[in-house]
């Protein structure tokens, strides 16, 4: 299950919003990061795209502990 924290460009966390992967072989999941900027979404792969608001932030292993949205 990818879990990790998303902060803004600037460093502020992201609360509240909303996040989506699409994982390597099939499947999408989303979720939401919590007052601290953290989320987990179960899924069925380790990597994959991660997006935020609906842009693609990150691309390959989800075993991350932060991604930064743009």
């Amino acid at each position: 299950m990818p879990s990790f924290k998303v902060v803004y460009g600037d460093g502020s966390v992201a609360k509240q919003t909303k996040v989506e992967i699409s994982f390597d072989g099939g499947g999408m999941a989303s979720g939401f990061t919590d007052n601290q900027g953290y989320v987990s979404i179960s899924g069925s792969s380790n990597s994959g795209k991660i997006y935020v608001s609906g842009r693609e932030v990150h691309r390959g292993s989800l075993n991350v502990g932060e991604v930064r949205a743009k």
